[in-house]
């Protein structure tokens, strides 16, 4: 009777769910990955560290894949990140919207459904997205877009705090990933009139700019509409993974998360983006969920 109970909740509060109507983003030009080591313009990338999410080693990596090294036993916290990209005359926007402000709240923030009844997050206060845009001088509501590597609650959770003026931009059918059934429900779009999603080409990456700066790569296989992204950094070139890889173990051991809806393209996606960053070194890796990258004391972190 119990587990009758608790499916009868957890559908009634995921059909409160809102989902926006989907609209085309536009003309978008395709371009090879190797756009992004071209010369041309340049963006600034500062990753944001918007709080932790605690998950479980075998769902960062395949534990049943030959090539790890290494078992992740347990549960570990791991970072959720926001990037604010600054393009130098398209505007500033976000990939991904991290936490809002009450994670720093609660241990479930402004996830839905039965969240409350676990604590799975944490958040330092004032480490939330808006709150670190603004210490940055960024006007939340003058962002071009927020991109979406994928639409699962971790990716969105940011969007409560965020003006629903500002488009939102995602990957082909990625809203099937939208309220993922091993998350609590969470209504994150609520106020959002429409989400824009990129029409992917067959081959390469859909250029967001049409010069090189900020390329979306498709990479199928964690969630409906995985997106990772090669960008011309101020730095030099970076590769953004996002859940392509969560762990820069995974990337470096070919070895996929273990959380995916669709496992030999997740692995195919995997096992191209190793096979570019093995032909040009050049690239600087940071994997979706990565703690080691970042110093997470801090919630703005150094420009990449």
């Amino acid at each position: 009777m119990n587990r009758l109970l608790f499916a009868a909740a957890f559908a009634l509060l995921s059909a409160c769910t809102h989902t926006p109507a989907t609209k085309a983003y536009g003309a978008t030009a395709a371009a090879p990955w190797e756009a992004a080591l071209a010369d041309g313009p340049k963006v600034q990338v500062v990753p944001l560290v918007t709080g932790e999410i605690e998950v479980a080693g075998d769902f960062l990596v395949d534990h049943e894949h030959a090539g790890l090294s290494k078992r992740r036993e347990g549960k570990e916290y791991v970072p959720v990140l926001a990037y604010l990209v600054r393009h130098p005359t398209a505007g500033d926007f976000l990939i991904d919207s991290g936490f809002d402000h009450t994670f720093a709240e609660s241990g479930s923030g402004n996830f839905g459904g039965l969240a409350f009844l676990a604590g799975f997050a944490r958040q330092q206060p004032g480490h939330d997205t808006v709150a670190l845009l603004r210490g940055l001088g960024v006007d939340p509501a003058q962002l071009k877009m927020i991109v979406f590597s994928h639409m699962h609650p971790d990716h969105t959770a940011g969007l409560p705090d965020l003006p629903k003026s500002v488009p939102l931009v995602a990957g082909p059918d990625a809203l099937a990933s939208y309220g993922a059934p091993w998350y609590a429900p969470a209504d994150h779009l609520a106020g959002f009139a429409e989400v824009r999603t990129l029409a992917l080409p067959a081959s390469g990456a859909v250029d967001l700019f049409g010069d090189g700066a900020v390329l979306a790569l498709p990479t199928p296989g964690h969630a409906a509409g995985n997106l990772s992204f090669l960008l011309r950094a101020e730095g030099g070139p970076v590769l953004l993974t996002c859940d392509a890889s969560h762990t820069r173990q995974g990337f470096d051991d070919g070895v996929a998360p273990g959380g995916v809806e669709d496992r030999p393209a997740a692995e195919a996606s995997l096992a191209a983006l190793r096979r570019f960053v093995a032909a040009h070194p050049e690239v600087r890796v940071k994997a979706g969920h990565e703690a080691t990258d970042w110093d997470l004391s801090r919630g703005v972190q150094p420009a990449l």
